[in-house]
């Protein structure tokens, strides 16, 4: 769900070869692995919503929770840009209340965590 280079700039760059190789391999929650098309997949690359969103709106709400249940369960930082962009989105899901709880849930959380962000080096 959260690419790689965008966990790697999220604060995974300060964890251990385990904690990568954990991450990498994760199949401990269902949503930190979705079934896309390879269009899709070449679409997302390894952006994060701030760029990328997928392009089926149903989709969509599903998209943030999963992306901010793997930020949070995996303690990743999120900058002020995207946490903007999943508030954002995340508004936009009220019509949609299956989501809502955990979604409202998990971004506080993120918002929490995204106050400790620091920038990847430049």
């Amino acid at each position: 769900m959260v690419p790689l280079a965008e966990a790697w700039h999220s604060s995974a760059s300060i964890w251990s070869a385990q904690e990568h190789q954990g991450y990498a391999n994760d199949l401990g929650d269902t949503r930190s692995l979705a079934a896309v098309t390879a269009r899709e997949n070449r679409s997302k690359a390894d952006q994060d919503p701030t760029e990328w969103v997928p392009s089926v709106p149903g989709a969509r709400c599903r998209y943030i929770e999963e992306w901010t249940v793997v930020k949070s369960r995996w303690r990743l930082s999120s900058d002020p840009n995207e946490v903007t962009a999943l508030v954002a989105f995340a508004a936009g899901c009220q019509d949609t209340p299956d989501h809502l709880p955990h979604l409202t849930t998990e971004t506080n959380t993120l918002l929490a965590i995204a106050q400790r962000y620091h920038p990847p080096p430049t």
